[in-house]
């Protein structure tokens, strides 16, 4: 690899050797899968910015997602591209985490949308793993772009999306995994704000500190800076979080849950305009995200696309204005109103609901 760590917030030794193994090999099999047609490998996220999470749960292992963008030259993207499912999944099998190798032809790294994800990495937060260090140098001369605030709102519907995969059972609903869901909708609040007020920052360190000033004046967010900074401990250790938290780990998650939908909301409203309950916003006909750059196509939800969805139906909408909409109802509406959420949303009651929520942010996460 062409850099070192630290990759960890905590740098136990173990932990940064076991990331360090885990980088090694996947660095090494993309090499090996990919040959020549790799330009560049970029490790991005919180190993790359040094604040990854480990689990030390008996066998010391990252606790968070390997995230890589994969670079290649625009002929031989497609050749790449289907490579890189089975070549993710090896290196899953091997880490025992999540490996995200996202395709890029190196010709379109001067023009990347202005999303959440390409402000990060100008910002700061990536590591060349393979291939010339000065390879997103076109990204970084963008880092004064802010992304429109439909990014914050894209951030939200997606951790709503983890609240609602937790909400309707199976693999999701494991403690760790329920509180896990949670912790990252409440960072995603405060990183919201955070881009709402251009105060966004790469490092988790300065970000809390800016959630902390953001919100220490006001009554509607005074929870969050603790909320937030609990979210933090909780990445850099979750076992020990999980184990403090004993069985009120549900108790714990109703009362984040309540107040994470709350400020959503409060959010979306600021935004979009009123919206009464979380079934109201499922029910907008007027699209939710206006000013994205990767959104392209019709611009609303009409009633009667969502009557086709209903219906299983292919529907016109953008799959992240739909999977916006059914995250937010089914991850807050009141439980006398989860089926009637999910029919709405997904064209099935509340339980058979979550295969179709998966395959919805397969789509659209």
């Amino acid at each position: 690899m062409n850099v070192a760590g630290p990759w960890t917030e905590d740098r136990v030794d173990a932990a940064e050797a076991r990331v360090e193994r885990d980088l090694e090999f996947v660095c090494d099999a993309v090499r090996s899968e990919l040959g020549a047609r790799l330009v560049a490998l970029v490790l991005v996220g919180s190993y790359a910015r040094g604040e990854g999470g480990v689990s030390m749960d008996g066998e010391v292992r990252a606790f968070n997602d390997y995230d890589l963008v994969v670079i290649a030259r625009a002929q031989d993207l497609s050749s790449v591209r289907r490579a890189l499912p089975s070549l993710a999944l090896r290196c899953e099998e091997r880490c025992g985490v999540s490996v995200d190798l996202w395709p890029i032809s190196r010709e379109t790294l001067a023009n990347v949308p202005r999303t959440l994800f390409w402000y990060d990495v100008a910002l700061g937060a990536a590591k060349v793993l393979v291939g010339p260090n000065d390879v997103l140098a076109p990204v970084r001369a963008r880092r004064d772009e802010h992304p429109p605030v439909d990014e914050a709102a894209r951030l939200l519907a997606n951790r709503a999306a983890g609240i609602a995969l937790s909400r309707l059972g199976g693999r999701w609903a494991s403690p760790l995994v329920v509180a896990r869901h949670a912790h990252k909708a409440v960072l995603a609040v405060g990183d919201a704000l955070l881009l709402g007020s251009r105060l966004y920052r790469a490092k988790l360190g300065e970000r809390a500190a800016n959630v902390r000033t953001l919100c220490d004046s006001t009554e509607v967010y005074g929870e969050l800076p603790d909320m937030y900074d609990d979210a933090l401990a909780f990445r850099r250790g979750p076992e020990r979080w999980l184990a403090a938290h004993g069985a009120g780990v549900s108790e714990w998650n109703a009362r984040v849950v309540a107040r994470v939908s709350e400020w959503h909301l409060r959010f979306e409203r600021w935004r979009l305009g009123p919206i009464g309950s979380p079934l109201e916003y499922a029910a907008r006909t007027t699209a939710i995200y206006r000013d994205s750059d990767e959104l392209r196509g019709p611009r609303a939800v009409s009633s009667a696309a969502l009557w086709a969805l209903r219906e299983r139906r292919l529907s016109a909408a953008h799959p992240r204005e739909l999977l916006a909409r059914a995250a937010v109802a089914i991850a807050y509406t009141d439980r006398a109103s989860l089926d009637r959420a999910c029919e709405a949303t997904l064209g099935v009651r509340a339980g058979r609901a979550l295969p179709a929520l998966e395959r919805l942010v397969q789509r659209g996460g």
